[in-house]
């Protein structure tokens, strides 16, 4: 057998790597190519890190990879996310910082962005001369807010109507000397009736809720006062359990025991002066649940 020259034996071992080489590449480079995902390959190079410090048209600037990083005065109430991914902060940090503002949030001061969940104290330092927070929106708030005290301290007079059954507790606290406990007792007590039928009900609200009590006379709340009957949800006497006939302010235990005993004994109750058969039911009490009780069936 012919031996092979040293010469040959490097070509061989060259062809040998050269086939390696090849299986290599067609077993393991090309399928990962295969998969690669360009809007992964675009987060992916969001968020690389920074791996240089660059100077371009006189303002600092910062490369991660090929995702150009300038740092420009911006302000964190107003910024949209591509500006805030620009700027240096991670996608889902712009992302937090948009649904933070969705929800009412604001960014008062420039040392507020400290408190963004991953802020980093070096990028913050980085930042912290970029902030430019727009205040004329907080000027804003702070005259109007100054406007409602005013006017709740009486002395700006305006003369209003508020409709109980449809009101908020900011319109509530329109009139004068109603602040926002009242307010929140009014609207507790229309929950729990199911709707006002008369102002003067407000008068119940210190035995409905012990912890409120009138610090000005009924009379001056009363001409801004009105109702509108057709908002009350009223109680389905032939479908309801005692537990529900139990939950209206003017009705106790017993007597929603026996409104519903009465109802099935009679199958089905047709108006509430069949409820005059039940002694503890008063004559002033059965005109005052009138518009709470329907007898449809």
């Amino acid at each position: 057998m012919k031996t092979l020259t040293k010469q040959q034996w490097i070509g061989v071992g060259l062809l040998l790597l050269l086939v390696v080489a090849v299986e290599v590449f067609v077993q393991v480079v090309l399928p990962q190519l295969a998969t690669v995902n360009p809007e992964d390959s675009e987060e992916n190079a969001l968020l690389s890190t920074a791996d240089s410090l660059l100077q371009k048209d006189g303002r600092s600037a910062f490369r991660r990879d090929t995702i150009w990083i300038c740092l420009q005065p911006f302000d964190p109430n107003t910024a949209d996310s591509a500006t805030l991914v620009h700027l240096g902060l991670q996608p889902w940090q712009a992302r937090n910082m948009l649904r933070y503002r969705a929800k009412g949030g604001r960014y008062r001061r420039a040392e507020d962005m400290r408190r963004l969940y991953g802020m980093t104290d070096s990028l913050y330092a980085t930042l912290l001369p970029y902030i430019a927070i727009d205040s004329s929106s907080w000027r804003d708030m702070l005259v109007a807010m100054d406007t409602v005290s005013r006017y709740h301290q009486g002395h700006i007079k305006r003369d209003t109507i508020i409709e109980l059954n449809s009101a908020d507790t900011a319109s509530l606290q329109y009139i004068r000397g109603v602040g926002p406990a009242t307010a929140r007792a009014i609207i507790a007590y229309r929950e729990a009736l199911g709707g006002y039928a008369d102002t003067s009900q407000l008068r119940e609200i210190p035995r409905y809720n012990a912890s409120v009590s009138w610090d000005i006379p009924f009379d001056s709340i009363l001409p801004h006062l009105s109702v509108c009957m057709d908002s009350i949800h009223a109680i389905e006497v032939n479908r309801a359990s005692v537990r529900q006939l139990t939950r209206h302010p003017y009705l106790r235990f017993e007597d929603a025991r026996a409104i519903y005993t009465l109802r099935r004994n009679r199958f089905s109750l047709h108006d509430i002066e069949e409820l005059h058969a039940i002694p503890t039911l008063s004559d002033s009490l059965l005109v005052r649940l009138t518009p709470y009780l329907s007898f449809q069936d």
